[in-house]
């Protein structure tokens, strides 16, 4: 219990800090996509007069890439993966829309604006897509639906995509003096979100998830950190691997005698 008025003492202190800077302005704001490898989130624009989809990195808020409508497959973007056919760009995730019940999935290019790989619905079977992270390996798994309005699963497939470096992705670039711990982007989230934080000194950092109630529901240490800013990517999951409900969750950056926390809200 005295641990959960501390996290609360802590989120009042830092709430008189706060404050919001204006970064991007789009005049359609499409969502937020991920890189698997890195954990670097994207924002996607709609430009309907220049008839492209433009990928900004929310790191520096500069444009990566941009998708010609004509070749933009009809569906929604949810992850990217690094390159299945060895390019040198990235490849797109898409839940291409067919009908009312079925998905089909396919791999775009970014780089050659190229559909790689796909899995085709029809009338009796879809497909959906999640990927997940597993011994720093992103794997993508695709489950096939079948029966009358799709209500029955079916087949299942796993496919090794790539490496990732799900424990934090350090940005060597900025001069550290101080700790701090970054608000998490996207928030309110489903079903992940990114957590930047800075150390100052080598040793061993640890990032807490907590509940509102002040119960701890994942802890993530990383040994032979290194001063440097960090971006952690949370899978929204609990420690066991288990689906959490919608709701506040407080997240606390813990390093020799340093702790800050901060509320985020996963909204499904």
């Amino acid at each position: 219990m005295k641990q959960f008025f501390f996290l609360i003492f802590l989120l009042a202190a830092g709430s008189s800090y706060s404050q919001m800077v204006l970064k991007l302005t789009k005049s359609v704001g499409y969502k937020i996509v991920f890189d698997m490898s890195t954990g670097q989130p994207y924002f996607l624009s709609l430009d309907t007069s220049a008839l492209n989809l433009y990928i900004y990195n929310l790191n520096n808020f500069s444009e990566d890439y941009s998708i010609p409508f004509a070749e933009f497959p009809a569906g929604t973007p949810k992850y990217i993966i690094p390159s299945i056919n060895g390019t040198s760009a990235n490849d797109m995730v898409f839940d291409v829309y067919v009908n009312s019940y079925t998905n089909s999935v396919c791999i775009y290019d970014l780089s050659t604006h190229q559909i790689v790989k796909q899995w085709l619905a029809s009338s009796t079977r879809g497909y959906t897509s999640e990927v997940i992270i597993a011994n720093n390996r992103i794997l993508l798994y695709i489950q096939a639906m079948s029966g009358q309005y799709l209500g029955s699963y079916s087949d299942g497939e796993i496919y090794d995509v790539g490496a990732s470096s799900p424990n934090g992705v350090m940005d060597k670039s900025q001069s550290v003096n101080s700790y701090s711990l970054g608000q998490n982007y996207p928030n309110p989230f489903n079903p992940g979100t990114t957590i930047d934080y800075t150390v100052s000194k080598p040793g061993i950092s640890k990032l807490n998830i907590y509940d509102i109630t002040g119960k701890l529901i994942n802890s993530i240490q990383q040994s032979n950190v290194h001063p440097g800013t960090y971006h952690y990517h949370w899978n929204g999951l609990s420690s066991s691997g288990g689906k959490l409900a919608s709701g506040t969750y407080i997240y606390e950056l813990e390093m020799d005698n340093y702790k800050q926390a901060k509320k985020m809200i996963l909204l499904k």
